[in-house]
């Protein structure tokens, strides 16, 4: 930990260090895991849980070698209950702590505690009806010692999702003025454009249309959370610019789907938990219907490029992503899915960041949208091309800043491809505008 500390590291290491409890707020890129990595020791913290993505904890294996010079310890599977005693950093994904009568939340529940947790992206806890956010803000709480959250999108779709962080760590942001915590639905009518809804002539439903009332929210929130932008810290680097760009396809036919919706609903009834197999028939279909005239749009990008930019793709399905490959395979492109292993993840990485044949990256967006760098000094890639975008619009946000990070000295620019002439224009339109839109309620 000899390399020197931007003002704001040192700021926020003071800050939780001396027992401030803080939410590391910082835009992708800014060195959150670091900061954290200096806040144990400055807490002397001998035992320390990290939680985080199933895709983070190869990255939280090499941040803790590359800072403290000690091992971290991966709980991958029961077998490694064993090994969260004594002192130690021990990772552990969202997704075992996610499951139905979980060992790993008993184990922690009933275990030694920790010194100190980081919860990395930490907006994964922002349902409270969750398993994991149960898990890890209720039952594992009085064994995590000093909790410490982290996330460049604290509240990807609305100022409610900060509630259980909130309630569990900072509840004087949620104090009434009698002095008494808001219930999470008070909270929601204070802070969000709460409506009632019907839908097919049921009973009315209560939805979120966004936030309001911020000002008054950010006060509460500021001696909490560490807000730090990049173009706060970064003067050479720009914000990324979202566009979309409209591809001819061919006449295709799409599932029917429910009219007159407001674009906020018209997103959430995308990006719903639920499934929807008329959604995910639509998405395989505009995203097999754009992929040849992606291809060829990629192909005329490369041309007009220097030689030695690099481009980021990202895409979902599968035969999508095999699609790409074949059509972009004058520009050597790396892969990394959902079926990479850790040997395969950290080869792609590498081939990209190093060797200069290998102009394009193609990922699939849960797989390689969050914990990658992917700019560097032999790398210059400062283009983001969504073929198939998340219908999330943080994970969009996470992905294309895997190259809006410390290094970059160009413009980013995000652009969302479209299926010209379908619903596609409608959905990607309203991805582009709330990715650009994201900002306004922590800036």
């Amino acid at each position: 930990m000899n390399a020197p500390l931007y003002p704001f590291q040192a700021d926020a290491i003071a800050r939780a260090g001396n027992g401030e409890q803080v939410y590391l707020g910082f835009d992708p890129g800014l060195g959150k895991s670091r900061t954290a990595l200096e806040i144990a020791a400055k807490r002397k913290a001998a035992r320390v849980l990290v939680i985080c993505p199933a895709s983070g904890r190869y990255v939280w294996e090499a941040e803790t070698r590359k800072w403290t010079g000690h091992r971290a310890t991966m709980i991958t599977d029961v077998s490694g209950l064993r090994q969260m005693r004594g002192p130690g950093i021990f990772v552990i994904s969202y997704g075992l702590l996610s499951l139905r009568d979980s060992p790993f939340v008993s184990t922690i529940a009933k275990g030694e505690p920790f010194d100190m947790t980081v919860i990395d992206e930490a907006a994964a806890v922002k349902n409270a009806k969750a398993n994991r956010t149960k898990a890890i803000l209720v039952k594992m709480l009085p064994k995590l010692g000093y909790v410490l959250p982290l996330s460049g999108t604290p509240a990807p779709n609305h100022a409610g999702e900060l509630y259980p962080i909130l309630k569990a760590l900072y509840p004087a942001a949620i104090e009434t003025a009698s002095g008494t915590p808001m219930l999470q639905w008070q909270f929601e009518d204070v802070f969000c454009k709460v409506v009632e809804k019907r839908f097919g002539g049921g009973r009315a439903i209560r939805t979120i249309e966004g936030s309001k009332n911020l000002p008054d929210l950010k006060r509460r929130i500021d001696p909490f959370m560490i807000r730090v932008r990049k173009e706060d810290v970064l003067k050479d680097l720009p914000p990324i610019r979202y566009d979309t760009v409209p591809l001819p396809v061919q006449p295709v036919q799409v599932p029917s789907l429910p009219a007159g919706m407001s674009d906020e609903d018209f997103l959430k009834y995308l990006s719903g938990v639920g499934g929807d197999e008329h959604v995910m028939r639509l998405r395989r279909i505009l995203g097999e219907a754009k992929v040849l005239p992606a291809a060829d749009w990629i192909n005329d990008l490369m041309e007009s490029l220097p030689a030695k930019r690099k481009v980021l793709v990202f895409a979902h399905h599968k035969s999508v992503i095999n699609n790409l490959v074949v059509g972009l395979a004058n520009w050597s492109p790396v892969v990394l899915t959902g079926a990479s292993n850790a040997a395969e993840r950290t080869h792609a990485v590498d081939m990209f960041l190093t060797r200069p044949w290998h102009r394009i990256f193609i990922g699939n967006i849960q797989a390689a949208g969050t914990g990658l760098t992917l700019v560097g000094p032999d790398c210059a890639c400062s283009d983001v091309v969504f073929v198939e975008a998340s219908y999330a619009v943080g994970d969009n946000v996470q992905a294309a800043a895997r190259v809006h990070r410390i290094g970059q000295r160009d413009a980013v620019v995000a652009r969302f491809l479209t299926a010209h002439g379908t619903i596609d224009d409608r959905i990607q339109d309203i991805l582009a505008r709330k990715a650009q839109d994201f900002s306004e309620l922590f800036n």
